[in-house]
Formats: C-alpha cells, sequence, structure tokens
C-alpha cells in the first residue's frame, strides 16, 4: 500500500539529493589543485584562497620592510565548494558571488623575489533572517614569507566552522603539490 503523500515526499527528497550532488553522502574534502604558471625567475607567484567555508575573505598584502605596514587591498575570495558540489552548481554560485559581491574562488599577485611578504586576511560576516541574526569573524591572520624567484605559493586561509581559522603558506612543486612553507614569526596585524 502506498501513501500519497509518502511517496511524494520520498520522490521530492531523492531530487533533492540528485541536484544537490549529495546522493551518496558528502565526498571527504579534497584541496583543490593550484596550477603551476611560468614566472620569471626575478619574481613569484602568490595565490590566495579560502576553504572550509563559503564565506568572504578579505586579503591585503604588503612587501614593506616595516612589519605589519604598507598593506594594500588585493581581493575577496571565497570557498565555493566545488570539489563537493555538481559543477553546474558551483560555476553558478561562482558567478553570482563574483557579480554580486566580486568575490572570486581565489585572487593572486606577482611580487619581487627573495624580498619579504607580508599576507593578511579577515573574515566578517552577519546574516540576518526574520527568525534569527547571526554574525562573526576570524582574524585578522598575517603571514610573512620571502618568496624565491620563479615559484608560486599558495596562501589559504582555513575555516574550523565559524568559531576558528588558521593561515597557512604553501610552496606548490611543478607535480602542483603542497609542500608547506616555514613562516618566519606569528604576527598580529590589526585590521
Amino acid at each position: 500500500m502506498t501513501i500519497p503523500g509518502k511517496t511524494l515526499l520520498g520522490t521530492a527528497c531523492a531530487t533533492l539529493a540528485l541536484l544537490t550532488g549529495c546522493a551518496g553522502g558528502v565526498p571527504p574534502y579534497v584541496e583543490p589543485p593550484v596550477a603551476t604558471v611560468a614566472v620569471k625567475d626575478s619574481e613569484a607567484r602568490i595565490v590566495m584562497r579560502s576553504a572550509g567555508m563559503p564565506m568572504a575573505v578579505n586579503y591585503a598584502m604588503s612587501t614593506s620592510e616595516s612589519t605589519c605596514e604598507g598593506f594594500a587591498p588585493v581581493g575577496r575570495v571565497f570557498h565555493s565548494g566545488r570539489e563537493q558540489l555538481l559543477p553546474w552548481i558551483a560555476t553558478l554560485t561562482e558567478k553570482s558571488r563574483s557579480a554580486v559581491s566580486n568575490d572570486q574562488p581565489q585572487v593572486e599577485q606577482v611580487v619581487p623575489a627573495n624580498r619579504r611578504v607580508q599576507v593578511k586576511a579577515y573574515s566578517g560576516w552577519s546574516d540576518v533572517t526574520a527568525q534569527m541574526r547571526s554574525s562573526g569573524s576570524c582574524g585578522p591572520l598575517t603571514s610573512q614569507f620571502t618568496p624565491a624567484g620563479g615559484k608560486t605559493y599558495l596562501v589559504e586561509f582555513r575555516f574550523a566552522g565559524t568559531r576558528d581559522c588558521s593561515q597557512t603558506v604553501y610552496e606548490i612543486d611543478a607535480a602542483e603539490q603542497r609542500l608547506p612553507v616555514e613562516q618566519r614569526t606569528a604576527l598580529y596585524c590589526s585590521r
């Protein structure tokens, strides 16, 4: 015996699962690759991304010799979840975020090689609905390192839920593998 309401609910759930790409459960997080690009020996390429949550992260960069000074905005990034969503859903999300708030999946800069770089990232959010209001922030987190010429680096701001975040710097080798970069000292640079 089929109960009409249960059949309709089951069909709706199956359709939703297929559309969102979650029919088999949530796949484990897979680090998206960072493609290496030919860079002059006198320069280094720095790619900035976020991971873990679809919240905007503001990046700024400085090549000043003075700690925590000379930062210039680089752009806003967000993690679209491309490795877990159906490609068309991820593409739609990326295009709409880019059009509405100029958020990108990644931003990048080319900097002089063998010169200290400081990369600062901050995320703040607020959401208001009819029933509740939530807000929070993470950062600013600042990393400093000296990039080598002809290399590509990834600076990744990673959320661990809405209460914690971290920032890691990686060198990207020719096989697109992430090699952790030893950073100088931990910095706290205000927003």
